[in-house]
């Protein structure tokens, strides 16, 4: 028998006594006065229907409106900035315990329960807050994360922070804001200090991680400096050691945001630079500049070909560019001398040399049998200019050639990995591949053999030699005798450039002596020299970056390490170390930890005393390679919380991500007012027992007192 059941029963059984008990009672009084009799029997029901109800405990529920006092989390800033003085002779804390000891404040807060908190580099939670020296940094984002991240009853209507907003982490103030804001928790801000010393900071630089070779991107900064409104600042922009932007950011604002777009460059890693200008009197120029760094990926290719006349060799290489898959040629054949050029890619029509447009859209140039005054020497300086910066060029052989085209006297004469020579050599010429460097490899990895087994070839260019550090990759042979090189390869700057001394390998694919062997040959060679002139290259396999160039001392300084093969593919499975030490000086290892990112590592160390610093990263990759980078870097005497500069930057943007407001601490009246504390009112279902109260034991009381005393009075029994 289940509950409900056994009550019912309960219920019916109790009900059934009663009835029984009654009815003997007005058979009793059967002999008694009509009006007595009546009485009581009515005394005597209402007696047993309390008993019966005591027993049973009924319950009766209704809703009910029911008020209680909003939650408060006040979080005081203690650090040792707090202690800095004030102009009336007080301290940053000593003026805040007055204005929560007196005023508004402390008014609004009596209607709240407050939950009381000390925040440094931690919070902790107090009774009150006791005016005891202040000490320690500041890290506002893990201490107000540890407070607004506890489960708590009853979710607090909001957070009370009061603190000059000195960050001794020097993370953004975007970044602080945007950790606290997930929390769901609004957090006004009253802020102490006052007007923060004369400095000029570069509070923010925002650029993308991943760009694609030959875009432009947008790069945002914000440069900040509340004590120097009436000052202008000079932004310089940097991209790796080059600058492409300058501006003036005109005074009259504290903060001053720029927007400028850059081109990618090519493949690999970029440190994208913003420095603000030191300005005269300001308090240091530390952290004047921040850099970051952008991945470029390579796109597809561009390669730019200029012919100098209609031949066969130009037929078969422009046929091969034309089936090149991911490669977009731009082929110039000039028809008429001197400089009567057609674009030839697709439907021919007559252009100009400047229809090849920047250079810097090319992964490679080359250049085949033209001479140096078609192209003029501003042209040919632009060629210099690509090398150098990273693009890849090739000149091929023929009559207006290497120093049978002037090129001896021109400027790319140190560019290009072998001297010009001025005679071309008649010769019936065979071939022999040579050395083992990176190109010779790779034309043995395509598996073809039997090089000095093709048709001769018609002569060759004479160089008079090769240059320091280029590689030979292949010999031209008049019988057992060496002509001279052939192919040479090499890098320039952060360029590479080849040299082509033949001017008809077409005759491997057309001539009397060509077969299926000659054709292979033509195939692996050409396609392997084209291969090698577009494939991007990464300029650093390995870069390390601080995100800036100064730290204070016994500051944490936050290395990322990026690792990419030479074909710009990163590197996983490396291990990477990370060191620092003064200039000349080796420093311990500390080992990085991927990221998670594909070729990224971090690692953290502490900068040392004030001096000229280098961080130095080494990657030791999978395949037994060794490679590294270096980055010179300045630590300066502290300055963050010593130097009492209040940062009301950061208590703003903390108030403005969570839905808070922020004042200065002589306003703290404007933020009682906004404080939402109004009495949390919540319907709630309430369950009364009335057997179960002192005033039903009285009228059971009396009413079975009433009872007994008439019947004592009327002589019932």
């Amino acid at each position: 028998m289940n509950g409900l059941n056994a009550h019912t029963v309960l219920v019916i059984a109790g009900g059934a006594v009663a009835v029984a008990a009654l009815y003997v009672c007005w058979a009793r009084l059967r002999d008694r006065p009509g009006r007595r009799r009546v009485a009581l029997v009515v005394l005597r029901a209402l007696v047993l229907a309390l008993v019966l109800a005591a027993v049973l405990d009924p319950a009766l529920s209704r809703r009910a409106r029911v008020a209680r006092p909003a939650s408060v989390l006040l979080a005081v800033d203690t650090s040792t900035s707090m202690a800095a003085p004030l102009g009336d002779g007080g301290t940053r804390l000593a003026a805040v315990l007055a204005a929560l000891d007196d005023g508004p404040l402390r008014d609004a807060l009596a209607q709240a329960v407050v939950t009381r908190y000390r925040v440094a580099e931690r919070a902790e939670a107090v009774e009150q807050i006791e005016p005891a020296p202040p000490g320690g940094g500041t890290d506002l984002q893990a201490a107000l994360s540890e407070i607004l991240r506890v489960p708590r009853a009853q979710p607090p209507a909001a957070c009370l922070l009061i603190s000059d907003g000195a960050d001794s982490t020097a993370r953004p103030p975007a970044r602080v804001a945007e950790a606290l804001e997930a929390y769901g928790v609004p957090v006004f801000c009253l802020s102490v200090g006052g007007e923060p010393p004369a400095d000029a900071i570069l509070a923010g630089l925002v650029a993308p991680r991943v760009v694609v070779e030959g875009e432009q991107f947008e790069v945002r900064v914000l440069a900040r400096a509340r004590s120097l409104r009436d000052r202008p600042l000079t932004l310089v922009l940097r991209r790796d050691d080059a600058e492409v932007h300058q501006e003036e950011l005109p005074a009259g604002e504290a903060e001053r945001h720029a927007r400028v777009t850059i081109d990618a460059g090519r493949p690999g890693y970029r440190w994208i630079t913003a420095e603000v200008a030191p300005v005269d009197g300001e308090l240091t120029d530390a952290n004047n500049l921040r850099s970051t760094v952008v991945r470029v990926e390579p796109r597809r290719a561009r390669l730019l070909l200029i012919e100098g006349r209609p031949r066969r060799e130009y037929a078969f290489l422009r046929r091969l560019l034309l089936r090149i898959e991911d490669l977009e040629p731009v082929i110039l054949l000039r028809k008429r001398e001197p400089a009567e050029f057609w674009l030839d890619a697709g439907e021919p029509r007559r252009a100009s040399l400047s229809a090849a447009g920047d250079l810097s859209r090319y992964r490679a140039v080359i250049l085949s049998n033209i001479e140096a005054d078609a192209l003029g020497p501003a042209f040919i300086g632009r060629l210099a200019d690509f090398v150098t910066d990273g693009g890849a060029l090739a000149m091929l052989g023929g009559e207006h050639s290497f120093g049978a085209g002037d090129w001896a006297g021109s400027s790319l004469r140190g560019t290009l990995p072998v001297g010009m020579g001025g005679e071309l050599l008649g010769d019936a010429v065979s071939v022999r591949l040579s050395g083992d460097g990176e190109l010779a490899r790779e034309l043995r990895a395509t598996g073809f053999t039997g090089w000095q087994r093709l048709p001769l070839l018609d002569g060759m260019n004479a160089v008079s030699g090769v240059s320091s550090g280029a590689e030979v990759v292949m010999e031209g042979l008049s019988g057992s005798a060496v002509l001279g090189p052939l192919v040479v390869a090499g890098r320039v700057g952060q360029g590479r450039a080849l040299a082509m001394m033949a001017s008809d390998t077409w005759r491997w694919q057309q001539s009397a002596d060509a077969d299926e062997h000659s054709r292979a040959g033509w195939e692996a060679l050409w396609t392997t020299l084209i291969g090698w002139l577009i494939a991007p290259r990464a300029e650093r396999q390995v870069v390390i970056d601080l995100g800036r160039d100064s730290f204070e001392a016994g500051e944490p300084v936050h290395a990322l390490v990026y690792v990419r093969d030479a074909d710009c593919q990163p590197v996983a499975g490396a291990r990477v170390e990370v060191s620092a030490a003064e200039l000349g000086s080796a420093g311990a290892p500390v080992e990085a930890t991927a990221t998670g990112t594909p070729g990224e590592y971090s690692a953290s160390f502490i900068a040392g005393d004030p001096g000229s610093y280098q961080a130095r990263a080494m990657a030791y990759l999978p395949d037994g390679g060794e490679i590294g980078d270096r980055r010179r870097f300045d630590v300066t005497p502290p300055i963050g919380e010593l130097a009492d500069r209040p940062r009301p930057e950061v208590l703003e943007a903390i108030a403005a991500a969570t839905g808070g407001r922020c004042l200065p601490l002589e306003r703290a009246g404007e933020i009682a007012e906004l404080l939402p504390l109004a009495p949390v009112v919540e319907e709630r279902t309430v369950e009364l027992r009335p057997a179960r109260t002192l005033s039903f034991f009285l009228v059971l009381l009396a009413i079975a007192g009433a009872d007994w005393l008439l019947r004592r009075r009327w002589g019932v029994g």
